[in-house]
This record gives structure tokens, C-alpha cells and sequence, in this order.
């Protein structure tokens, strides 16, 4: 049963990940249990429910936002939609401008799917979720861009997934039956994806993380990156670099 109208938002700590980067991490499974009470975080493979409930989001969400997390088919993907965005608001208030309300925070789109702040369009925004665990990364310096992956570190071990996952090289470096350094592997790269602003936009077998390096095209990338292990089932990897041409944004702040 959903606690009785909840009128806070939890907190969530920022840390320093790397110089000019921060990070801010939602544990999705402690925000349901205080919004929910007794619902597990298993419990989120349901229809989506009403969230009118929580008085607190009214005040936190920009214009739209309700309207956006409202009409997600899914309880599951509206609990991940509102920690991604509570990471967001976090790191902005914290780390850009301490007066600004969290209602006037948004997040808007380039074409390839990147997110960015249109309050602040020149600091690189990196968002994620996977499991129990939402974050954001937001870069401070203007001229340095980051990209943030969590995964879980139960990965797929067949060939076919793999050959989707792998380059070559990769392949042949690689032992296939140690799952952390797959996963390891896998999160870097994806991390390294929306570093570059492109998401799905490029194939994980274009990049290959090689002897402590991350590779584009088989020349080394001019980046740091870092893999963290969050708990026993997810790995967080964070790259950040020189910031990469910045796509034509689109136009929707709530998505």
C-alpha cells in the first residue's frame, strides 16, 4: 500500500567522480519503500498507477513532467523516469544554481537521444538506470563532456550476444567465462556512447575497451573512465573527455 501522502522527496548525496565531474545516485529500491511502504522493488512489473498520492511531486516536477510520467504505461519505467530526474534536479542545485526551485529544471533531448539542460546548455548531462539504481553526471567544466553507464553483472554468455557486443579483437582478449570482465566490457562501452552524444546511434563493435584503453575506429580515445562496482549486482562505469560536437537538440523537455 502507498505510504500516506508522502511530502518529501529523499535525499540523495553528490560526489566528486573524477575533477569537474559529479555524480548522484537514486537507490530506486529505498525511494519505492518510502513512497510505497510495503511494495518490494520487484513488484514494479505492473501497469502503471496514479501518483497523485505523492504531494511532494506536484511542487518538484516542471509543467509537463506530470503529465509525462503520468502517461508511461508502466509502474516500472514511472519509478525509474522520476529517480533519473530526481538525480538531475539534485546535481543542478547542488553544483549550477542553489536557487533554483526544482520545478524549473528540465531535461530536453539533441537528435541522437542525449540529454542536456536547456537552463544550462553548455554543461554535458549524463543520465542512467538499470536494477535498483538511478544516477546522473554532470560535467562543470564546459569544455569536457561525460557519459554514464549502469548495468547489471548477470550478463549473457551466449555467442550470439556476444558477437552483438564484441569486437573482434575483443573477442579473442577476452575470456568468455569471466561474466565481471564482460560486463565491465559492456558498461564502458555504453558509457563511452553517450559520451560521444550517440547513444544507440553506433554500434558497441565500433568501440572496444583493449589492455586498460578504450578504442574508436582502433585509435585510443582521449578519455578517463572509471568502473565502479555499486553492489553485488551492478557495475557503474563513468568516461569523460574533451567535449565531442554537440548534435541539433529537438524540442522535448519532458521525455
Amino acid at each position: 500500500m502507498p505510504n500516506a501522502s508522502p511530502n518529501r522527496l529523499p535525499p540523495c548525496a553528490v560526489s566528486e567522480i573524477a575533477q569537474d565531474i559529479r555524480l548522484c545516485q537514486v537507490d530506486i529500491e529505498a525511494l519505492v519503500k518510502d513512497w510505497f511502504g510495503d511494495l518490494e522493488i520487484g513488484d514494479l512489473r505492473r501497469p502503471a498507477g496514479d501518483l497523485s498520492f505523492i504531494a511532494a511531486l506536484r511542487d518538484w516536477l516542471a509543467p509537463g513532467e506530470w503529465e509525462a510520467v503520468q502517461g508511461f504505461k508502466a509502474l516500472k519505467r514511472q519509478v525509474e523516469w522520476l529517480a533519473g530526474r530526481l538525480a538531475v534536479k539534485t546535481l543542478v542545485t547542488a553544483c549550477l544554481d542553489a536557487r533554483l526551485a526544482p520545478g524549473a529544471i528540465t531535461v530536453a533531448y539533441e537528435a541522437h537521444g542525449a540529454p542536456y539542460l536547456p537552463l544550462f546548455p553548455d554543461h554535458c548531462l549524463s543520465i542512467t538506470h538499470a536494477g535498483r539504481w538511478a544516477a546522473a553526471a554532470l560535467s562543470l567544466d564546459p569544455a569536457r563532456a561525460v557519459g554514464i553507464d549502469i548495468e547489471r553483472r548477470r550478463i549473457p554468455t551466449n555467442p550470439a550476444f556476444l558477437q552483438l557486443l564484441l569486437s573482434d579483437r575483443e573477442q579473442t582478449a577476452l575470456d568468455g567465462s569471466d561474466a565481471l570482465a564482460l560486463v565491465r566490457t559492456w558498461t564502458l562501452k555504453e558509457a563511452y556512447l553517450k559520451y560521444i552524444r550517440q547513444g544507440f546511434h553506433r554500434s558497441l563493435r565500433q568501440v572496444a575497451f583493449l589492455d586498460g584503453r578504450l578504442l574508436e575506429g582502433g585509435r585510443p580515445a582521449p578519455v578517463r573512465w572509471n568502473a565502479s562496482v555499486l553492489d553485488s549486482d551492478h557495475l557503474l562505469a563513468v568516461v569523460d573527455g574533451p567535449h565531442p560536437s554537440r548534435g541539433a537538440a529537438i524540442q522535448n523537455p519532458v521525455g
